[in-house]
C-alpha cells in the first residue's frame, strides 16, 4: 500500500518483478525518419508558402542504462498548441514542455525548485528551473524556430544518473542561430542523500560573441521513511553580450527543510536571487529578491460521514528586495477536504501586501507605483475523476492593487462512452481599478478527443482569448500505421476576432516510420 501523498508511478515504492529469463532482445538501434508536406498562410510575412521537408531520429542503447538519441532537422508540427492563459501578475508565466524529444528523459536534467506531490513547499519548477528546454527552438511567444539537429545521452551508469544534451538552431528572422549544451549529473553517496550538478551553455553561432553560461550544484536529503525532506542548491549565471563585453556573475540559492508524516505538515524555505540572475537555458519568475516561506498544517482523518481527510493550514510568503525593503507579503489560512468518493474541496483567505516600485500594466491599465494592502479569498471543488462527468469549479476575488478583482473558472470532462472525451474550460476575470473603466480578461476552451480505434485517433482543440481577441484552433488526425510509426494531419489556425482576419494558418501532413535494426 502507498501513502496518499505518493503517486502511483513512484518506482521506489513498487514491488519487484521476478522470473523473467531468456527474453529476446529487440534491435539495439532504432531509426525513425519522417517526411513532411506543409502549407502556410502567415499575415506577418504577407503571403502563402508551401514546403516539403525530411528528417529523423536515431535511438541507440549504449548500455542497459544509457541511451543515445540523435535528431536531424527536428520537427514538432504534430505537437498540441499551448493552452491560452491570462496573466494578472507582473511576472512572466511558465509554460510546460510538450515536445516528445525533450519530454523524454527530461527528469535526467531537472534542477531547481523541485517539489514533492501533495507538499506545500513555497516554490516549484514554475518559479525557477536552471534548465527549461522550451528555450531551445521556441521564440518567447511560443512560435517555433528551426532546429538543425542535436543529440542526447541520458540514463544511469551504476550509481550515477546523467544527461548530456547538445542542440543547434538555425537563423529565423531576428533570431540568430544558436548552440545549446547542457550536462547534468547526480549520484546517491549514501541512502537518502543525492548530490549533483548542472552546466549549461548557450552561444550564438553566427560569429558574434553573445553567450550565456549557467551552472549550479544541489543536494537533497530524505530520511525517517521520507518524512524529513531537506533541499538545497547554489547556482550562478554569467556570459557576454553581443558586443563581447562580459556580463558579471550573478547568484541564486536555496535551503529548505520540511517534515511531512501522515498527520503533521511543516515546511520552511529561504531563496535568494541576484538582480540580474539570468539562466539563458532556464526559467526564473522573479529576481532581485530574498524569499522566506513557512507553513504548518495537520491532516487528521476523523470518523465523519463522507470525509476521508481534512487539512487546515497556515502559510506565509515574504519577498524582500536587495535593499531589504519588503516587496510582497502573503499570509494565508486554508482548509482542504478530501472526500471518500474521490472529490475534494479547498477554501483559503489571504492578507496581502504589495510594494510596487515600477508601474506595470494589466489589460492595458497601468498599476502605478505605491503600497497596496488588500485581502482576497478563494474556494474550489473538484469532483471525483472516476465519474463519467467530472470537473472543477473555482471562485475567488477581493482586493487588487487599490481596486477589486473577481474570478470564476472551471472545467468539465465528459467521457461519452469509451471512445469520446469532451472537455470544456472557462476562466472569467473582472478587474476594477480606481479611475479606470472596469475590464475583463477571459479565456475559453473546448477539446474533443475521438478514438475510432487503437490506431486512429483525432483531437480538436479550440481556444478563445478575449484579452488578445484571438481564436486558436488545433485539429489533429493521427493514424498509427505500425508500432511507433505515425501519419499526422494537422491544422493550426490563429484568427483575430477584432479584424476578422486569419493571422496564421498551417496545414501539415507528416509521416514517420520506425525501423528497428
Amino acid at each position: 500500500p502507498l501513502e496518499r501523498r505518493d503517486p502511483l508511478h513512484r518506482m521506489s515504492k513498487a514491488g519487484t518483478l521476478r522470473g523473467l529469463r531468456d527474453l529476446p532482445s529487440g534491435g539495439a538501434v532504432w531509426v525513425k525518419p519522417y517526411g513532411l508536406l506543409a502549407a502556410e498562410d502567415r499575415e506577418d510575412v504577407g503571403g502563402r508558402d508551401a514546403r516539403w521537408d525530411v528528417g529523423g531520429d536515431v535511438k541507440y542503447g549504449l548500455t542497459p542504462g544509457l541511451t543515445l538519441d540523435l535528431t536531424a532537422n527536428t520537427d514538432f508540427s504534430q505537437v498540441e498548441v499551448d493552452q491560452e492563459r491570462v496573466n494578472l501578475t507582473r511576472f512572466p508565466l511558465f509554460f510546460p514542455e510538450q515536445r516528445d524529444f525533450f519530454v523524454e528523459n527530461s527528469g535526467s536534467f531537472t534542477f531547481g525548485d523541485q517539489t514533492e506531490r501533495n507538499y506545500r513547499m513555497g516554490a516549484s519548477l514554475r518559479d525557477f528551473t536552471l534548465f527549461h528546454s522550451r528555450r531551445i527552438g521556441l521564440a518567447p511567444d511560443g512560435s517555433p524556430l528551426p532546429i538543425l539537429g542535436g543529440g542526447r545521452v541520458s540514463g544511469t551508469a551504476g550509481p550515477v544518473s546523467l544527461g548530456v544534451l547538445n542542440m543547434q538552431t538555425l537563423r529565423e528572422g531576428d533570431f540568430d542561430p544558436e548552440n545549446f549544451t547542457v550536462a547534468r549529473v547526480r549520484t546517491e553517496p549514501t541512502t537518502g542523500l543525492t548530490v549533483g550538478g548542472l552546466f549549461g551553455n548557450r552561444v550564438t553561432t553566427d560569429g558574434s560573441s553573445a553567450s550565456n553560461q549557467s551552472y549550479g550544484v544541489d543536494a537533497n536529503y530524505q530520511a525517517f521513511n521520507g518524512y524529513l525532506l531537506v533541499q538545497s542548491y547554489v547556482a550562478a549565471t554569467e556570459g557576454k553580450d553581443t558586443l563581447g563585453s562580459a556580463i558579471s556573475r550573478q547568484w541564486a540559492g536555496r535551503v529548505s527543510a520540511g517534515w511531512r508524516d501522515p498527520f503533521w505538515e511543516i515546511f520552511t524555505l529561504y531563496r535568494h536571487f541576484d538582480d540580474d540572475f539570468d539562466p539563458g537555458i532556464g526559467f526564473v519568475r522573479r529576481t532581485g529578491i530574498d524569499h522566506l516561506y513557512g507553513t504548518i498544517g495537520v491532516r487528521p482523518r476523523p470518523n465523519w460521514p463522507g470525509i476521508l481527510e481534512i487539512n487546515p493550514y497556515v502559510e506565509s510568503h515574504v519577498y524582500m528586495n536587495p535593499a531589504q525593503l519588503m516587496e510582497t507579503r502573503l499570509l494565508t489560512g486554508g482548509l482542504d477536504f478530501d472526500f471518500r468518493d474521490g472529490s475534494n474541496a479547498s477554501f483559503s483567505a489571504t492578507d496581502r501586501f504589495e510594494q510596487v516600485f515600477e508601474s506595470f500594466f494589466v489589460r492595458g491599465i497601468e498599476v502605478a507605483p505605491g503600497r497596496y494592502d488588500f485581502r482576497e479569498g478563494s474556494a474550489s471543488y473538484q469532483t471525483s475523476g472516476a465519474r463519467r462527468i467530472s470537473g472543477r469549479a473555482t471562485v475567488g476575488g477581493g482586493g487588487y492593487f487599490g481596486g477589486t478583482r473577481f474570478s470564476v473558472g472551471g472545467n468539465i470532462l465528459g467521457r461519452l462512452g469509451h471512445q469520446v472525451l469532451l472537455r470544456f474550460s472557462a476562466n472569467h476575470n473582472v478587474i476594477d481599478l480606481p479611475g479606470e473603466a472596469e475590464t475583463t480578461a477571459d479565456v475559453y476552451g473546448a477539446n474533443l478527443d475521438v478514438f475510432f480505434s487503437v490506431n486512429v485517433l483525432t483531437s480538436a482543440f479550440v481556444q478563445y482569448n478575449a484579452a488578445q481577441e484571438e481564436f486558436v484552433t488545433n485539429l489533429r488526425l493521427r493514424w498509427i500505421h505500425a508500432p511507433l510509426s505515425d501519419v499526422y494531419l494537422v491544422l493550426t489556425e490563429r484568427r483575430s476576432t477584432a479584424t476578422e482576419r486569419v493571422l496564421d494558418r498551417f496545414v501539415t501532413l507528416k509521416v514517420t516510420k520506425l525501423f528497428a535494426l
